[in-house]
């Protein structure tokens, strides 16, 4: 299943890819079919619930970081305490968010491919020329628009749909693609980004949760039973006790005591 999977993925991006080169075209065609300025802009209530829409899913996207990783570091402060979270799966989860959405989509292409944004090209009332989306010689500055960050941590929530039981796993894919495509829908809605940069989010992020769930639950040669994921974070925990903690402690002990050798000698009376 997990070739197949790999292999759709693969094609989609393949025809994704050739068909937005052949019609660079089809993203601003897209985007004004909901995008719209001026006069047809969208206001008033439509604007606000695509406000609070997009703080729900972001809030969403910090809940499920911040439940895997207080899970982890729960571990690594007690060692003997249960794991909130599946040690593999607060794994795969964290860092399918930290390489997908974060590294790859926000470090990587935002910040050097400058396409500009649909809001800021010409044929929306801006003032930059349109690229296609294979092109990064825009004139946007930074925080550009391919690949779409937030369409890239809704895609990132397959990887919770990854570890669904077998009789849901199906389901789960196909919610979790769909929360995908919302997310990515609500920024093309928006403005802030075109359609090929929403399903190039989709296939670059599905790959990184392939990959990733390979190497820790599928491949014989890396994958991890769920004692050795919860021994490799005991192992972290004590490094970094080892080479953070405890020198701080006894950097702080030592201070400590200097400080009530100087006392000391301040309160001893005058020869």
């Amino acid at each position: 299943m997990a070739r197949i999977a790999v292999c759709l993925v693969l094609a989609i991006g393949l025809a994704a890819g050739i068909l937005f080169a052949i019609d660079p075209g089809l993203d601003i065609y897209i985007s004004k079919l909901v995008f719209f300025r001026g006069e047809q802009a969208i206001s008033g209530i439509g604007a606000a619930a695509l406000s609070a829409v997009r703080e729900f899913h972001i809030k969403v996207f910090a809940a499920i970081i911040a439940i895997c990783a207080g899970a982890l570091f729960l571990r690594m402060i007690f060692p003997k305490m249960p794991m909130l979270v599946p040690a593999r799966a607060a794994w795969l989860i964290l860092l399918t968010f930290l390489i997908g959405p974060g590294l790859i989509a926000n470090a990587v292409f935002k910040e050097n491919w400058a396409r500009p944004r649909p809001a800021h090209v010409t044929e929306f009332g801006g003032t930059q020329a349109f690229k296609p989306w294979w092109d990064p010689s825009g004139t946007c500055p930074k925080n550009c628009s391919f690949i779409s960050g937030e369409a890239s941590a809704g895609f990132a929530v397959l990887a919770i749909a990854v570890l669904a039981p077998v009789a849901w796993r199906l389901p789960a894919i196909a919610f979790a693609l769909g929360f995908g495509m919302f997310v990515g829908a609500l920024r093309i809605a928006a403005g802030a980004h075109f359609t090929s940069d929403v399903v190039f989010a989709g296939v670059l992020t599905a790959l990184v949760v392939w990959l990733l769930h390979g190497l820790i639950y599928r491949w014989s040669a890396t994958r991890l039973s769920e004692g050795q994921a919860e021994q490799r974070i005991d192992t972290f925990a004590k490094w970094l006790r080892g080479w953070i903690v405890d020198p701080a402690g006894r950097l702080l002990s030592g201070l400590r005591r200097q400080r009530v050798k100087v006392q000391q000698f301040d309160g001893q009376p005058n020869s």
